[in-house]
């Protein structure tokens, strides 16, 4: 299996852009555009072939083990004992007794999104689905990703649009996609139906996007002991 790289192209200072994972002829373009949203975009010389992240390239998997690893866990947002110190420096409070109550309403705020994660079926015995933003649920595109021994798995997938009447041109756009070997995922930053866990997403790109501007390349030894062994990946065999 092909080592993971990441490029990035059309890079702008206002955020917009587009950073691209490629692993032999997959490539997963993750785009902001200049409406603020995300698009995840598999291109695929197989439209059944699942793209994986592995630690072949440490840092990139670093970023998704943390993207994974929030949603799953609903916690989106870190608890900020920075802020809660300097409050109570400023007002001569407790800080444990503050901590304390910082951390009741943390986790009530973590169960809640976890509960939001269910309803939403974002998150279902350990995998992710993220329905496209742009259609309705019956027929949206969409992409899963899963965790996989110390691996991660994106699978995305355009096949509901057959339900679609042919003259319907939301039937057009998506037989056009399967036609062209790629598949479109939008993540709103704005209104979507999963809020606000596209605030993961979104740190996943701007991540990614600093990573890919770095001049040089380190390789973790992660990286290195899968070169040394010359491994063949064998996470496409466990699933």
């Amino acid at each position: 299996m092909n080592k993971l790289e990441l490029k990035s192209q059309d890079l702008e200072k206002n955020g917009m852009g587009t950073v691209s994972l490629i692993r032999g002829n997959e490539r997963l373009d993750i785009s902001l555009a200049g409406n603020l949203d995300l698009y995840f975009n598999l291109y695929s010389s197989n439209s059944g072939n699942p793209f994986i992240i592995t630690k072949d390239n440490y840092p990139v998997y670093l970023l998704f083990n943390k993207l994974y690893q929030n949603i799953i866990s609903g916690q989106i947002y870190p608890l900020d004992t920075k802020s809660i110190l300097k409050e109570c420096d400023l007002n001569n409070l407790d800080y444990h007794l503050k901590l304390q109550e910082a951390e009741l309403y943390y986790e009530e705020k973590i169960n809640q999104l976890k509960t939001k994660a269910k309803a939403t079926n974002l998150v279902k015995d350990g995998l992710i689905t993220w329905l496209s933003d742009d259609y309705y649920s019956e027929i949206a595109p969409y992409f899963t990703l899963k965790q996989i021994d110390d691996y991660y798995v994106f699978e995305f997938f355009n096949e509901n649009f057959n339900n679609l009447d042919k003259t319907n041109l939301d039937f057009f756009f998506l037989k056009l996609m399967k036609q062209k070997n790629y598949i479109s995922v939008r993540i709103r930053n704005s209104g979507s139906f999963y809020e606000p866990f596209n605030i993961c997403f979104m740190e996943v790109y701007n991540s990614l996007r600093a990573l890919s501007l770095l001049d040089y390349e380190q390789i973790g030894i992660e990286e290195y002991q899968i070169l040394a062994n010359n491994n063949p990946q064998r996470v496409l065999l466990k699933k």
